[in-house]
């Protein structure tokens, strides 16, 4: 995809007329195309950390803090976004991330990297969307920190999971 924009940037300066506003609209898009992949970059999701209160996306140059403290459910689901709405954010330039609206989960924030490992977590402030690399590990590790967090409204109740620690990424 890089080269795609790339390419697509370097074939656009080559045609930009040399006046008009022609000339105006092609070098406003040659000089896009750099700025969003800069962009882009900047927010990558490259991993998740929790602690005691809350989950941090990281990102590479800073991390986003999401409160869990109040964590309703829990659950994993690998249909998350299908048929979701991007309403703000990136669309799969290096991964998604924004706010996203879907008929199942109604608004909420999506950080991903493979939508096929999707955790879904509701909690008081709204509904994330993150992408382990190990789900299962991260579903284990939030269940032991938030053991009042309930699985998937649609399933029956899970059993109390062991207190192994797992790391998570």
């Amino acid at each position: 995809m890089t080269l795609l924009v790339v390419a697509v940037g370097y074939g656009g300066s080559r045609n930009v007329p040399p006046s008009g506003a022609a000339h105006v609209v092609g070098v406003f898009v040659v000089v896009s195309i750099p700025i969003m992949l800069a962009a882009s970059v900047l927010f990558i999701v490259t991993g998740f950390a929790v602690d005691h209160r809350s989950l941090y996306v990281r990102r590479m140059l800073w991390s986003t803090r999401i409160e869990l403290a109040r964590v309703r459910q829990i659950w994993r689901d690998p249909d998350a976004i299908k048929g979701s709405i991007r309403i703000f954010g990136n669309g799969g330039l290096y991964s998604f991330s924004g706010i996203y609206r879907s008929k199942r989960l109604g608004k909420y924030r999506l950080f991903a990297t493979d939508p096929g490992r999707a955790v879904v977590m509701v909690h008081d402030a709204g509904t994330v969307v993150i992408t382990p690399a190990d789900p299962e590990a991260f579903l284990e590790h939030v269940r032991l920190l938030f053991p009042d967090a309930q699985g998937n409204p649609h399933e029956a109740p899970r059993s109390t999971p062991d207190r192994r620690t797992h790391p998570i990424s």
